[in-house]
């Protein structure tokens, strides 16, 4: 089995502080892995995970980030894009993909500025932001969300959350986006139904025909994974491989080792 060995920088990566809510939270970096079916390390998703710099409480990072002022998100994106950049060879290398979170208010931000746009362009190659369905209005035009446009001339597109949304299958359908990664509630409904491998299939037929790929998300046991491999999809991410920091990257192996998808729990705790 072989290791992934990470960027020394990586060991020294500084937390960066924002100010919001008259209090003032730091972020560090944390990382999830996405899986082929092969075992083959396809992703990683960038998370940050946030604490009050006084108390050291953790928050939900979901819901905390979409809540700060935009200014305050394009300033950790910043952060999140020169910690992607110097990994961006090691990942080029092992053709390894990282998706970063975006929101609309942001998303609205990058674009008005030419030297983040340069940056986000520079990283293409192993960048991909990501846009959570439940942001985006019902139909797949992209004049329904313009933004979409200017961020596709830039970088390829994942969608996120896909069921939780009231898009229906268009975006799914749209051919805008490289990647859509279901819902957690989806991939758990379809999976109590009979036939809902069936249906989870049809998905990822239909979307690869557009040329998208489907990622099941929130596989948090065997029976998840196990229904999702059925399902047809391309890769898988969930609780079932717990996050690692930017320090325990070096005990994330390219390779799922074990049988199919079975990957020891990396250290380090993985957040909702």
């Amino acid at each position: 089995m072989r290791v992934i060995l990470p960027p020394a920088s990586l060991s020294a990566v500084t937390p960066v502080c924002v100010q919001a809510f008259d209090r003032e939270w730091t972020f560090t970096p944390w990382f999830e892995p996405v899986w082929r079916p092969d075992g083959r390390l396809m992703a990683l998703d960038m998370l940050s995970r946030s604490a009050g710099r006084e108390t050291g409480k953790p928050t939900l990072p979901a819901w905390f980030f979409a809540r700060l002022p935009p200014r305050e998100q394009l300033r950790l994106l910043c952060w999140q894009l020169d910690i992607l950049g110097r990994m961006m060879p090691w990942c080029a290398s092992r053709e390894v993909v990282v998706s970063l979170s975006i929101t609309r208010p942001l998303a609205m931000l990058v674009l008005a500025e030419p030297g983040v746009q340069e940056t986000i362009q520079t990283l293409a190659p192993v960048l991909r932001p990501v846009i959570s369905e439940r942001t985006l209005p019902p139909g797949r035009e992209v004049l329904s969300a313009p933004f979409l446009q200017g961020l596709l001339t830039l970088v390829p597109l994942w969608l996120d959350d896909f069921g939780a949304g009231s898009g229906g299958l268009s975006w799914l359908m749209s051919g805008l986006f490289e990647s859509v990664k279901t819902d957690r509630g989806l991939l758990s409904e379809l999976h109590v139904h009979p036939g809902g491998a069936r249906f989870l299939a049809a998905l990822s037929n239909l979307a690869g025909e557009g040329g998208t790929q489907l990622i099941a998300g929130g596989v948090s046991d065997p029976q998840l994974l196990a229904f999702s491999h059925e399902g047809q999809v391309t890769a898988c991410q969930g609780a079932l491989w717990p996050g690692v920091t930017a320090e325990q990257l070096h005990m994330l192996p390219d390779r799922c080792p074990g049988l199919a998808y079975g990957v020891s729990p990396a250290s380090g705790e993985h957040h909702a």
